[in-house]
């Protein structure tokens, strides 16, 4: 409905109309995780990156990954100041790095030792600190079973930080 009101909106003072297609809206919806920030920039990064007055799912993926899109705003707002301001320690964003790039949603302390070769003690002590921060989540019902509070969070590690490297080891 938001998307929607926006697009009327633009058409007011645009003087054309701009139509969204359901796949486009549904991964918008997707991405932002309910966040009303997360909602306007995938929106808007998707409807600058619309060439024909119809923004697709392509659109939605462009705006994302463009250079100044989607993630890359988020990341300058949110998720740059998360990850180096807030955390000083590289074993800590080592954590993070590996978190990130885990292929499933949770991730078990058990792995996080054993892929970054940290000691359990300093696992602990940074597992702490992102659930004080809100970085992290506990898998619900369960001890040591971890995952990042935001997948844009998460796919924003990937794009911007050398947690590729991580992946690849």
């Amino acid at each position: 409905m938001v998307i929607e009101l926006g697009l009327s909106e633009a058409e007011d003072k645009n003087g054309f109309k701009t139509s969204i297609d359901e796949l486009a809206l549904k991964y918008i919806a997707m991405f932002s995780e309910g966040y009303p920030h997360f909602l306007q920039q995938y929106a808007y990064s998707a409807f600058e990156a619309d060439t024909d007055n119809n923004i697709t799912n392509d659109d939605v993926f462009k705006g994302l990954l463009d250079e100044n899109g989607a993630l890359h705003q988020l990341g300058i707002r949110y998720f740059d100041s998360m990850y180096f301001k807030e955390i000083y320690s590289e074993d800590y964003r080592k954590i993070l790095q590996v978190m990130a790039s885990h292929d499933d949603a949770f991730i078990s302390k058990r792995d996080i030792v054993s892929k970054t070769g940290l000691k359990d003690y300093t696992i602990q002590n940074a597992v702490s600190a992102f659930l004080k921060k809100g970085i992290l989540t506990i898998k619900p019902g369960t001890r040591g079973m971890y995952m990042l509070s935001s997948n844009s969070f998460k796919a924003w590690i990937l794009t911007f930080t050398n947690a590729a490297t991580v992946r690849n080891k």
